[in-house]
């Protein structure tokens, strides 16, 4: 009895570790990986953003071929690529042409995925960032910048590209309605798809900027699919001046009920490595605080606005507040943008109400007056 009693103890060691071993041996999967390219002139040159279950392992080497034209090489261990949608996206990235050179090379049985840059250290230089999305997935996030852009911001140069209010006498709005095509979003215990309310929505909204004599543009009008990297490209050649997604809610909860406004934060993206000195660092990040308070300013105006607006109409309404989300279409963004969770298609009673066009028209007035409010303010 006395042995097994000293036993024990060792098995339950032995067991702890081998589960310890499997966990961090076990394959990170790549569930998503994304990228934006900007204009050539803007602050912002472009992301890469890659979305696993958690951070897997990164290692960096630096290759110097000539003085100014550099190389670095991140390797990703023990990631692995399970969906081929994935595979098909990073194939369409590496088809691409860029302010930089890229190149994204995985290999199934290593279980290694190597992203190579190599740019001239004069004109570019990068940031690698980790997040947790709105999703709960893990992002790994390279930013690169345009290095002349932060001379010209040091010396408060800035002029139209890093404009971060609207332009009063004819701002143009973004309307992002979310999901669409193959993608449905979530669906209510009715049926109810959260695609076809964002649309529904999204056209209403147009309709009361556009009578308000505001500009509008729409990142879809139909039925359609459309990626993100779409989406955030449009706007960006649209020159639009405020961007604002709009989405329903779902929870496996079906008694929670309300609306919640999204903005992305800096301060919850963690710099694990970077390439910009610190002095233009600074100003970068003086730089994306401004645009912070900015998209936090107009997620305040909206939000307010349909509170006030729903509570009287929907007696499962929540004030769900205003969180700091890193949605990719936040996160991308180079103007003030916020992210709307009408109401909850999860709940049966708002899903209903979500489906109402007198409810919809509530809900789009009140954000037209917050849109409204939040350009007179800037």
């Amino acid at each position: 009895m006395n042995r097994c009693k000293e036993v024990i103890p060792i098995i339950l060691l032995v067991l702890s570790f081998l589960y310890v071993v499997k966990i961090i041996c076990a394959p990170v999967e790549l569930h998503k990986v994304f990228h934006y390219q900007s204009n050539a002139s803007h602050l912002s040159l472009g992301k890469l953003i890659f979305y696993f279950d958690e951070v897997p392992e990164i290692t960096v080497k630096k290759r110097e071929h000539t003085e100014f034209m550099h190389e670095y090489v991140f390797s990703f261990s023990n990631a692995t690529i399970v969906l081929q949608e994935v595979q098909d996206a990073i194939e369409e990235i590496k088809l691409g042409r860029y302010a930089y050179n890229l190149a994204i090379n995985s290999n199934d049985a290593n279980k290694i995925l190597d992203v190579i840059f190599s740019f001239d250290i004069r004109d570019i230089g990068f940031v690698r960032q980790e997040f947790v999305a709105i999703t709960g997935q893990k992002a790994v996030a390279f930013n690169f910048y345009n290095k002349h852009t932060l001379e010209r911001l040091q010396k408060k140069e800035t002029g139209p590209i890093l404009q971060t209010t609207c332009n009063k006498r004819h701002p143009i709005i973004c309307i992002d309605s979310g999901h669409g095509g193959k993608d449905t979003g979530a669906i209510g215990i009715n049926g109810t798809k959260e695609k076809c309310v964002c649309l529904s929505l999204a056209k209403q909204v147009g309709d009361e900027l556009k009578k308000n004599g505001l500009r509008v543009r729409y990142t879809r009008l139909s039925d359609e699919y459309i990626s993100i990297e779409d989406r955030i490209c449009f706007a960006q050649k649209k020159n639009v001046d405020l961007f604002i997604s709009i989405h329903a809610n779902a929870s496996s909860n079906r008694l929670i009920s309300g609306t919640e406004t999204y903005c992305y934060n800096p301060i919850f993206s963690k710099t694990v490595y970077t390439t910009v000195e610190n002095i233009d660092m600074s100003y970068l990040h003086l730089y994306q605080k401004k645009m912070f308070h900015k998209s936090f300013a107009f997620a305040q105006y909206v939000h307010e606005y349909l509170c006030d607006t729903l509570v009287t109409q929907n007696p499962y309404f929540c004030d769900r507040d205003i969180k700091h989300g890193s949605a990719q279409v936040l996160y991308a963004a180079e103007v003030p943008s916020i992210l709307v969770e009408v109401g909850f298609i999860s709940h049966p009673d708002e899903e209903k109400l979500l489906n109402s066009f007198v409810y919809q028209q509530s809900a789009a007035r009140a954000i037209v007056r917050g849109i409204k409010d939040y350009i007179a303010s800037t």
